[in-house]
């Protein structure tokens, strides 16, 4: 059997504004990416740090992780994070490198994560920058 509409039958719905759309997409796409990818994405501030420090850096990370002669675990670098926003051991990836949330710092609050790195050097020069970053899901 089969069935024919006139335009008389199809109701008339009204379009969606420029922002309606743009939330509803940004809505889908972030539900999609986080089923897709198991992953949330955050905006946060990124900051550098290094294994010894005048504040109680001692080259082991809040987990245990002996720092004093690497700046990685395997192929992961670490970074410290806010455990109330970051699960500690999480993997975390930020520009495309992997990272494991293995420390955690007196001013590693909210939206911040501090990067593990060689010298006070590098951190210096590396400095502070805003980036969207994925925690990644198990």
């Amino acid at each position: 059997m089969c069935f024919t509409l006139t335009s008389t039958e199809v109701p008339y719905v009204e379009p969606l504004t420029a922002s309606e759309h743009q939330s509803v997409n940004t809505h889908i796409k972030e539900k999609e990416f986080n089923e897709l990818f198991r992953a949330k994405v955050y905006s946060m501030e990124i900051t550098h740090y290094t294994a010894f420090c005048n504040t109680g850096c001692i080259g082991f990370t809040r987990t245990g992780v002996d720092v004093r002669n690497t700046t990685q675990i395997g192929e992961y670098g670490i970074i410290a994070v806010d455990p109330t926003i970051i699960p500690l051991h999480s993997t975390v990836m930020i520009d495309g490198a992997l990272y494991k949330a293995e420390d955690t710092g007196g001013d590693i609050k909210g939206s911040r994560i501090d990067i593990l790195v060689a010298s006070k050097k590098i951190a210096w020069k590396l400095g502070r920058m805003d980036k969207t970053i994925l925690v990644l899901l198990d």
